[in-house]
């Protein structure tokens, strides 16, 4: 039961119900703010004590330590007063200055600091004032507890507060008091505040240290006033201090009076290996009369440390307003001159609510101040090049349930979306470029709207491949992102610039780009479905067939009973619909409609109905290779066991026709009557293997007669009616001449001898062996048969016709008395019986005369050799020959006796000339003429050629020649032209004189050494032995008329130097 207060006056009774109420109010405000208290208020905490010790001091060093039970947060800042002590404990800010850049210094945004605990600890220095102006000294604060555990008992919560008000009455009284500040030791000059953790709660509160840390380069740009921070999290093992350096880079902007460009120096130390590292933070800031900043925007990039600029808030004043993560664009942007909202997640926004309009108003003209800035720095060339794609992003949510914030967020939306498509930070295959290009496309939404995160990894690469490929001309393709497809896309997507025709390339656009089958068509496909675009497969041609040819969907079958093997059998003659056949792999993407055994069955037999009419219809185009292997492997393909039927035994054979090898095929049974599938095929095979070897020639039949036999052979083993029909269609046997005939032009021969068949042909002239089966043939087919008596009935009725002057007559009637049995009597009996009369009748009168001239010779040993002759085919050629010869003979005996004639008038001129001194003529033959001699002296040898027909040259024989070599001192040559002499005159052999041919006579004594050279390149021809090429047999020597005219040497002029000799 409380305790019964007693009151000395009216006064002190409401004195204390004052204060009573005051209490209450601080309870129930620090309980509210408690408990309102959400996930990022941990984080928060830590920027509301960072906040508390910037406010505290110009140049605020500040540290940070996690251990396993606690987080102490210590700064060396101005010691407290008795204002800024009641304003910790009650929660009232004791900010007092409006001109300085307070934040707010332990005012109600010190309440989420309990997000660690309920109960704080705080040891500080405190000044002792006994009125303004007035320092009495200072005391140390040593745990000086705060209790805000009670906040489901207002009443022991209102006695926690009123005891520890009394403490902050009361702490002057702290012992000892110090007079100075300086009198402090160096660690009392530190103020700490403690907070007890639960050990479950160290891992989040270290997480979120960890995160508000990372923000700690844009606070230390933003605030001045904070010269350090070092962070100790024992919990982590890690230990760092942050720092500014004072090293800063300020430009002014171009064309801008009031806006800076400043690049800080933010150094990071690792405590616990000494080293140091420093990232460089640049921003634009507005500077106000007094030289302070009033605004900030820091611009990217940002440390990587910072994380992502997804998760860094986009507004702060001094520190960041956390929630604002999403806020539109991933800029930070600061002002001294916002208006927060109490929770300090945001700004006051323009809201259709009186208290907040004006406010609202005004944070969004600084908005709209800063981003007309950020826009103007951007629009200076190179200024883009360190954006990147997050920083592109540009999302102001619209769909607010407040008209007046709606219309807020539009239009920072319409501010941004003219100028980011401006922007040089695409990056593609030619460099960064501007949205704003021409011939730069993102990918529409349609791409990627639908798809799940893990689908946007699996497919982006494959999509990057098909769009790049879609033409911006017709020399020229659209230049895509290079890296990050679909974020792109999404980052331009979001801009909300209603220029889709400008910007993006759509799913059909890349369907019609789509010209062949790649190793990605199946992930493409794939997307296409899982996108929910499946449709287009209905309109462009992108599902492959077998073939690899692209289709559309609707065009293509698929059948599970048509497998590899199976397709390969019948790609050739399905026509068409082998263009149908899905590829089997993309399937399960297209989904097809069914393709039955039964259409496979249709499509063949229209193939073959096709392939007939052209093969074998009146043009008769051979079929191709191809069509001729595919009609083979067809017909060799079947389900049973033993391949036995009529078909399994013709292919064999067909194929060897074909040259060949035969390859039996297995294949499951299609249909359940399978000769009926197969048996189109098989019949033109059939047919056209009739018409193939209807084409052959007798060199063909005569090297394949085993092998057709067999064919046909086996051919004949089928009953069916039409494959009669078709040996009368195509001549595929053989006759005696090994031509090719049909069967209904050949006859089976019945002992008709050759010789009857040989007067039939001269007779009748027709070959009766063409027309006759060729005997080893004979029986497979049954024929017609042809017999002797009617062929030689034939013979002589067409002798008889003809009065019997055909000379055949006479053989038929040799034969018909010579024989020793009375056949050919038979046979041509009429033509027996009149033979007598016949021979007499039979020539004409001049052929009579001829051999009764012959007959007069009374030789039969003669007459048997003409006859001989006669009978020749060349008889008439042989006799020219013999009449060639004889005239030959008598022109050679003809030129002898010529150039005995001149031969022997020489010797006589030679003997005339040489006797009376003692030399001797002689005739001796063999290399010379002449042989001249003299006692004592060697003989000289003398040749003499006439020439009685023209100016030609003379010819020396191979003996003449070499005896001329071997004595060339001792041999002449005497050349004499009688081509005008008179020929009857040595006919007559009347004596000519020496004066009437004298001036025709030529001689060369030098003929031995003007042939010598000659005679060693004929024995260089002539050497070698049997296996060797050269010379062989007699040759003669050619010497022209000219040599005679080069060495002029006339008969007396020779007689002359023949004496020299002598003598």
């Amino acid at each position: 039961m409380e305790e019964e207060i007693t009151f000395e006056s009216i006064k002190d009774y409401q004195d204390y119900l004052k204060q009573r109420q005051e209490l209450m109010a601080y309870c129930k405000k620090i309980n509210q703010g408690i408990e309102n208290l959400d996930e990022k208020s941990g984080e928060r905490a830590i920027w509301e004590l960072v906040q508390n010790a910037r406010d505290m001091d110009e140049n605020s060093h500040i540290r940070i330590e996690l251990k396993p039970d606690k987080i102490v947060f210590s700064h060396r800042g101005k010691p407290f007063d008795y204002t800024s002590l009641l304003a910790l404990v009650n929660q009232n800010s004791s900010k007092d200055n409006p001109g300085a850049d307070l934040v707010g210094q332990y005012g109600t945004g010190f309440m989420t600091t309990h997000a660690f605990c309920d109960i704080v600890k705080v040891s500080a220095p405190y000044k002792v004032m006994s009125g303004p102006g007035k320092l009495i000294g200072y005391v140390y604060m040593q745990d000086l507890e705060l209790n805000r555990s009670y906040r489901n008992d207002l009443e022991k919560a209102i006695e926690e507060m009123r005891s520890e008000m009394k403490l902050v009455d009361n702490m002057h009284k702290t012992t000892p008091l110090y007079p100075t500040y300086d009198s402090l030791t160096e660690e009392q000059k530190w103020t700490s505040f403690t907070y007890r953790l639960e050990s479950s709660n160290v891992d989040s509160i270290s997480k979120q240290l960890t995160s508000a840390i990372r923000l700690m380069p844009f606070v230390l740009v933003i605030n001045g006033r904070i010269k350090e921070i070092e962070v100790k999290n024992l919990y982590a093992k890690c230990h760092f201090r942050i720092i500014k350096k004072n090293s800063a880079i300020k430009q002014r902007m171009e064309e801008d009076t009031e806006w800076y460009k400043i690049v800080d120096e933010i150094e990071t130390t690792d405590m616990l290996t000494g080293k140091s590292a420093s990232v460089a933070v640049t921003s634009l800031q507005l500077f106000n009369e007094d030289g302070k900043v009033n605004d900030v925007v820091i611009l990217p990039p940002y440390p990587e440390y910072c994380g992502s600029v997804d998760t860094i808030p986009s507004l702060f004043l001094w520190f960041p307003l956390l929630g604002t993560e999403s806020f539109g664009v991933n800029f930070i942007f600061h002002s001294k001159r916002w208006c927060p909202v109490e929770k300090r997640n945001n700004i006051m926004l323009p809201e259709n609510v009186p208290s907040k309009r004006e406010k609202g108003a005004h944070n969004e003209e600084i908005l709209h101040e800063m981003m007309a800035t950020l826009h103007r720095y951007y629009a200076y060339e190179g200024n883009a090049d360190s954006l990147n794609r997050d920083m592109c992003i540009v999302n102001f949510h619209s769909d607010k349930e407040d008209e007046v914030t709606t219309k807020f967020y539009t239009d920072l939306q319409n501010m941004w979306k003219p100028v980011v498509p401006s922007w040089k930070v695409i990056p593609t295959e030619e460099g960064k470029k501007a949205m704003n290009d021409a011939r730069v496309r993102v990918l529409h939404p349609d791409f990627y709207s639908k798809l799940t995160e893990e689908k946007r990894l699996q497919y982006e690469l494959t999509l990057a491949e098909y769009a790049k490929n879609v033409k911006y001309n017709e020399k020229e393709c659209y230049l895509l992102p290079t890296s990050d497809l679909i974020a792109w896309s999404e980052v331009v997507h979001l801009w909300h610039c209603e220029r889709d025709s400008e910007f993006y390339v759509t799913i059909k656009d890349v369907c019609e780009s789509v010209q062949k089958k790649s190793d990605k068509l199946h992930c493409f496909l794939s997307f296409l479905v899982d996108s929910d675009n499946s449709a287009l497969m209905d309109d462009y041609e992108l599902l492959p067939n077998r073939k690899g040819n692209l289709k559309r969907k609707g065009d293509l079958r698929h059948g599970d009973f048509m497998t590899a093997r199976l397709y390969a059998l019948t790609e050739m003659l399905m026509g068409s619909d082998a263009d149908r056949m899905i590829d089997t792999a993309y399937n399960n993407i297209g989904k097809v409609a069914t393709y039955m055994p039964e259409d496979l069955q249709r499509s063949i037999s229209q193939t073959i109905g096709k392939w007939r009419t052209i093969t074998l219809g009146s043009n008769k185009t051979p079929l191709t290779i191809e069509q001729l292997d595919a009609l083979i492997a067809f017909s060799s393909a079947t389900s049973q066991t033993d391949f036995n039927n009529y078909r399994g035994r013709m292919m064999p054979w067909i194929v060897r026709i074909h040259e060949k090898q035969f390859v039996r095929h297995d294949q499951p049974k299609i249909v359940e009557k399978e000769d009926d599938f197969y048996n189109p095929a098989f019949n033109l095979l059939l047919d056209y293997t009739l018409y193939v070897i209807s084409q052959k020639d007798e060199e063909w039949v005569k090297e394949n007669e085993q092998l057709l036999k067999d064919f046909l052979t086996e051919y004949a083993t089928s009953n069916a009616k039409e494959r009669l029909e078709r040996l009368d269609e195509f001549a595929v046997i053989p006759n005696y001449n090994y031509q090719l005939c049909t069967k209904e032009k050949l006859s089976k021969n019945i002992n008709i001898r050759e010789d009857l068949a040989k007067f039939y042909q001269n007779v009748i002239k027709e070959d009766l062996h063409e027309h006759w089966v060729h005997t080893n043939f004979s029986t497979i087919f049954v024929y017609n048969e042809e017999k002797a008596s009617e062929v030689a009935n034939k013979v002589e009725t067409a002798l008889s016709n003809g009065d019997f002057q055909d000379t055949v007559v006479l053989d038929i009637i040799e034969l018909a008395e010579n024989e020793s049995i009375d056949n050919w009597k038979i046979l041509f009996k009429s033509i027996y019986n009149q033979r007598e009369s016949i021979r007499y009748k039979l020539g004409t009168p001049a052929e009579r005369r001829a051999i009764n001239r012959m007959m007069k010779k009374k030789d039969p040993e003669l007459l048997e050799l003409m006859a001989d002759v006669a009978e020749r085919e060349d008889a008439k050629d042989v006799i020219n020959n013999v009449n060639e010869i004889i005239t030959q003979i008598e022109h050679d005996a003809y030129i002898k006796m010529l150039g005995t004639y001149v031969e022997s008038h020489i010797q006589r001129f030679l003997t005339e000339a040489l006797e009376p001194i003692g030399i001797v003529v002689n005739n001796e033959q063999c290399g010379q003429d002449f042989v001249l001699s003299k006692q004592g002296y060697e003989n000289y040898h003398v040749e003499v050629k006439s020439r009685w027909e023209n100016d030609q040259s003379v010819e020396m024989s191979s003996t003449q020649f070499r005896c001329a070599v071997n004595i060339p001192d001792r041999y002449a040559l005497i050349s004499v032209n009688m081509c005008k002499f008179d020929h009857s005159r040595a006919e007559k052999n009347n004596p000519v004189e020496m004066s009437e041919i004298y001036d025709n006579i030529k001689c060369l004594d030098n003929i031995g050494t003007l042939e010598a050279d000659l005679c060693k390149r004929v024995d260089e021809a002539f050497k070698g032995g049997e296996q060797d090429i050269r010379l062989n047999g007699a040759y003669k020597v050619r010497v022209p008329q000219c040599v005679f005219k080069t060495y002029p040497l006339d008969f007396n002029g020779l007689l002359e130097r023949i004496k020299k000799h002598f003598s």
